[in-house]
């Protein structure tokens, strides 16, 4: 707001002048000189009015301050013959005396407010002051007149008139009064000047008189947090002073840092710092516990599993660890080759195993492996060293062969001699090996393993008989479990079956299939043993040389295979139900699956020699004991290794 000075021209000798500072208007103080000289009437070249109660030849009072030739300054704002005479002097000395009667001062009168302070004293005859008498141009008994002076000495400028040295403004369209309001011209009112509006401020008052205050405020200082997303607020004006601003309306800003966004979120200089990381979406195995990592703008991310120790993207090692993450421990491992190939190991059972920390057990090799061979009558390699059944000899009643397999034509020819016609030839494949007994079953064999023997003719070293189908099939079942094998047979009171098939590893009955091929050792003709020259008698003991009883067992000439009495002796039973053969090629055939008869093949000690043939055929019921039945034992062999 301007300073306004207002100028007050008294009629009076060295007329006196003030300046308002804080714009009110003061007793004694003027206003605009231009302002004061229309309200008073006079002129640059108007003196004093000789009614103002001042001697025409009175000089300057001694007491008013004025030198006795001092004029008006040029520079008050008063032409040079206003104001006091030139040839008014001072006051008259009082000295000891007092003042000289009929003389006037106005020193007794400066002590009085208003306009009565400019009054004069007439010194009376007792050469004391009288009254003061005010200037009767400015002074009224009840102030009047609205031109900044104390008019009725009362100590008050203006009284009566509502405003004066207020703020003020002169039109209804502005929202805050920024004028100043001042006595008028004609001295009955009051008049509002004016000043332009100002530049809003952070001063807490409405500088551009818009109705708000210090909004928008020029010149902001910046806030004190510049980090991240703080980065360029500027403080705010708060009840006239500046403060922070509200760092919570930054777009992005939290208190504590929680997003993974490349973003300072609380301003503290760190990005994305002392975040709570969510766990890793993989948490099995060697990848528990792990979190997720920060990738800044791209946001969380799993964390490099590569880096971890143990960690294989697949599954390679075994050792207790679930290395690739997935819920399982040591699954779709790769074993290492066995130790082993030889023998009964060129076709372990089992791999090595996994066992966790304690890494790969040895391949399983079955239940015929021996690490020191024992066992050296089944034409096995059971220690894997490559030698058959080395050691002590093994006695001829538990010797055993193994027999690959093959193909052949079974049956018989229709112009085969003493051909049957059950025996309808056609072509069969056998895809498994099997370890066959070269012998038939002795009694003290059959003996050990079932602890009995039904044989009509006693004899540790003769072929067991007058056991009926079942009994030769509950034999086998005790020979491989003895053995370590598993049953092949399945028996449930006077029935059996044979689950498995040519897969059982444990001993069994051969099919009859297989015994025929087994019998036939390679040949074609109606006995083996015309294929290799050899006579009848030398070959089995039957009709003609057998004086009607068994003999002891391998003491005939052995076919090709290795086999002893696959003729005659005593017959054989085998697994299959009686019935007609197929026509058309078949593979390993297990015999009809209806009927009540079994087979039995071979001939016995009482048998002619046109049923000795290795096709003829005997039907025979299950339950059947007779002097020349007994039986022999075959198990499916590993396969070689290739």
């Amino acid at each position: 707001m301007q300073r306004l000075c207002v100028w007050l021209v008294v009629a009076m000798a060295g007329g006196l002048w003030g300046c308002d500072d804080d714009v009110s208007l003061l007793p004694d103080a003027g206003v605009d000189q231009g302002r004061v000289r229309d309200m008073s009437g006079s002129t640059p070249d108007e003196g004093v009015d000789p009614d103002d109660g001042v001697d025409p030849d009175e000089g300057p009072d001694p007491d008013d301050g004025v030198e006795p030739d001092e004029g008006p300054d040029p520079d008050d704002g008063v032409e040079a013959d206003e104001g006091v005479e030139a040839d008014e002097g001072p006051e008259p000395d009082e000295g000891l005396m007092g003042c000289e009667p009929g003389s006037t001062s106005r020193a007794p009168c400066r002590e009085l407010d208003g306009v009565c302070a400019q009054g004069r004293a007439t010194c009376l005859d007792t050469r004391e002051y009288g009254d003061c008498v005010p200037p009767a141009e400015f002074y009224q008994a009840d102030e009047t007149t609205c031109d900044g002076r104390d008019n009725d000495c009362d100590g008050t400028a203006d009284e009566g008139f509502e405003g004066v040295g207020l703020p003020c403004d002169t039109d209804d369209d502005d929202l805050c009064a920024y004028g100043l309001s001042v006595c008028n011209a004609a001295g009955d009112g009051t008049e509002c000047v004016e000043d332009e509006p100002q530049t809003e401020s952070c001063n807490g008052l409405d500088d551009d008189c818009d109705g708000t205050t210090d909004e928008d405020a020029p010149d902001a200082p910046l806030g004190a947090r510049q980090d991240g997303v703080c980065m360029g607020r500027v403080q705010v004006c708060m009840a006239g002073e500046w403060a922070e601003p509200d760092y919570s309306t930054s777009m992005g800003y939290e208190a504590g840092e929680q997003s993974c966004d490349g973003l300072d979120n609380d301003c503290d200089g760190r990005t994305d710092a002392g975040l709570f990381a969510p766990a890793a979406e993989r948490q099995s195995g060697v990848c528990a516990g792990q979190v997720q990592i920060c990738r800044g703008a791209m946001g969380w991310a799993e964390p490099n599993y590569a880096g971890l120790p143990g960690y294989e993207a697949n599954e390679t090692r075994c050792d207790g660890l679930d290395n690739d993450c997935d819920g399982t421990t040591d699954e779709d491992i790769d074993p290492p080759p066995c130790a082993l190939s030889e023998g009964v190991c060129a076709q372990p059972s089992a791999p090595a195993s996994c066992q966790g920390a304690d890494g790969f057990s040895e391949c399983a090799y079955g239940p015929d492996y021996e690490a020191v061979e024992t066992n050296t009558c089944d034409a096995l390699d059971n220690d894997c060293d490559g030698t058959i059944d080395e050691g002590e000899p093994c006695p001829i009643g538990l010797r055993t062969v193994r027999v690959e397999a093959g193909a052949f034509t079974m049956g018989s020819p229709g112009d085969e001699v003493g051909r049957q016609g059950d025996e309808a030839s056609h072509p069969v494949v056998l895809t498994h090996p099997v370890l066959v007994r070269v012998t038939e079953v002795t009694q003290s064999e059959y003996l050990a393993v079932l602890e009995q023997n039904p044989s009509a003719r006693p004899g540790a070293d003769l072929p067991v008989e007058q056991v009926t189908w079942l009994d030769a099939l509950r034999f086998a079942n005790t020979l491989s479990r003895n053995d370590g094998l598993p049953a092949c047979y399945q028996i449930e009171g006077d029935s059996a079956r044979w689950d498995a098939g040519y897969a059982c590893p444990g001993w069994r009955l051969p099919s009859e299939a297989e015994w025929e091929y087994l019998a036939r050792a390679g040949t074609e003709g109606p006995r083996w043993s015309d294929a290799a020259g050899i006579a009848l008698g030398e070959a089995a003991w039957y009709r003609d040389n057998s004086n009607n009883q068994t003999h002891p067992v391998g003491q005939r000439a052995a076919n090709a295979f290795g086999l002893y009495d696959v003729l005659g002796n005593v017959n054989e039973w085998v697994w299959d139900r009686f019935g007609d053969y197929p026509a058309d090629e078949v593979t390993d055939p297990v015999g009809p699956a209806d009927g009540a008869d079994r087979v039995v093949r071979g001939g016995g000690y009482s048998f002619a020699p046109a049923l000795l043939r290795s096709a003829n055929r005997t039907q025979t019921a299950p339950r059947t004991v007779s002097p020349d039945i007994g039986l022999r034992v075959l198990r499916t062999a590993p396969l070689a290794a290739e």
